[in-house]
């Protein structure tokens, strides 16, 4: 694909439009986040996203980790979000360092992993 057909799908040095990405120029800074799947183990999809929303987004948000967006697949098995950092791999770290020694952390670990039956986490890039 050539840098000028890249361009014209994403938008740039078009008009402006009602759409947000068409305004997004190459030189903006990019966002590194994760996307993460998580098999929730069976019957515990309820009190997963429950702890999720009232607990685990605002212990992220004090970290500095945002909660980007996040879906419940069809058969409600998988949890799948992503949630970002920032611009560096640094930021990464941390942030995930951050929440990871918090003392809610430490204390509720067990809990929230007992969700789990499975993480895939893949690092992820903005364009």
């Amino acid at each position: 694909m050539t840098a000028a057909t890249y361009d014209q799908m994403r938008g740039w040095g078009q008009a402006q439009s009602n759409d947000a990405g068409a305004d997004r120029r190459p030189t903006e800074k990019r966002m590194i986040a994760h996307l993460r799947t998580y098999t929730i183990n069976k019957g515990m999809m309820d009190a997963w996203l429950k702890l999720f929303s009232d607990e685990l987004v605002a212990r992220m948000k004090e970290s500095g980790i945002e909660v980007h967006s996040a879906w419940v697949n069809e058969e409600r098995t998988q949890f799948i979000w992503i949630r970002t950092y920032g611009e560096s791999l640094t930021d990464v770290e941390k942030k995930e360092a951050a929440l990871y020694s918090s003392e809610w952390w430490k204390k509720n670990v067990d809990r929230v992993r007992s969700h789990l039956a499975h993480r895939d986490i893949k690092l992820i890039r903005s364009i």
